[in-house]
């Protein structure tokens, strides 16, 4: 269960100072408070990631008794233990094999070069012996997210395509899917007044689709 949050910021300033911004700052303004708005969408989505909060089963998201936590860095072995969790959920029926296809690889800014060097190798860089395969060479879409490093700058998350099974929803209220901005002028003082509103929220619908290890 979860409802939308509403968000806003807004601006006032004088017609005078309006007239006399020779460097446009007042201009800028709309435009950027859209943008941080957006930037919004992702503060929520990957909090619900970061905070591992319990599903209504009362048992946090990322958790030994969801089958979908694991240990070790990116490497051949620890994604092969990753993939395998994924393809060993099983349905609400508890029998049904959901065989789930890894395709993200969502990872902290501090190891996304590693693994995107990982993913773009056609040779296991671990391996012991020349020219042993890279069974996971360009099979997942690399994305490097910053605010997970303020939690840990070691934890990745491997998760299946959200079009085939649902993992986190981001929701926004009908007709508005992207921060509104509006402008008006007082008719007493011509100061100008400027807001910006966004209501989004973000929920974690399953955690068969997800799984997160420690990278260590």
């Amino acid at each position: 269960v979860y409802t939308l949050g509403k968000y806003g910021k807004g601006l006032k300033w004088t017609r005078e100072a309006a007239i006399n911004d020779d460097l446009s700052a007042f201009t800028r303004i709309l435009p950027m408070m859209g943008t941080m708005g957006a930037y919004l969408e992702d503060d929520v989505a990957y909090a619900i990631l970061t905070a591992n909060a319990a599903m209504a089963d009362t048992v946090p998201l990322f958790d030994a008794a969801h089958g979908n936590v694991g240990t070790g860095a990116i490497s051949v072995v620890a994604l092969g233990a990753a993939r395998a969790a994924l393809r060993l959920q099983r349905h609400l029926d508890g029998t049904t094999f959901l065989n789930l296809t890894a395709k993200n690889l969502i990872v902290p800014a501090a190891i996304e070069t590693v693994a995107e060097q990982f993913a773009g190798s056609a040779w296991d860089p671990a391996a012991t012996i020349a020219n042993v395969p890279n069974p996971f060479a360009n099979k997942f879409t690399i994305i490097g997210q910053p605010r997970l490093d303020a939690t840990s700058a070691t934890q990745w998350y491997l998760t299946c395509d959200p079009a085939v099974f649902d993992t986190v929803e981001v929701c926004f209220l009908e007709g508005e899917p992207a921060p509104v901005v509006e402008q008006e002028e007082e008719f007493d003082t011509d100061a100008i007044k400027v807001k910006v509103r966004h209501q989004v929220a973000a929920k974690a619908i399953d955690w068969r689709g997800m799984y997160r290890s420690t990278g260590a």
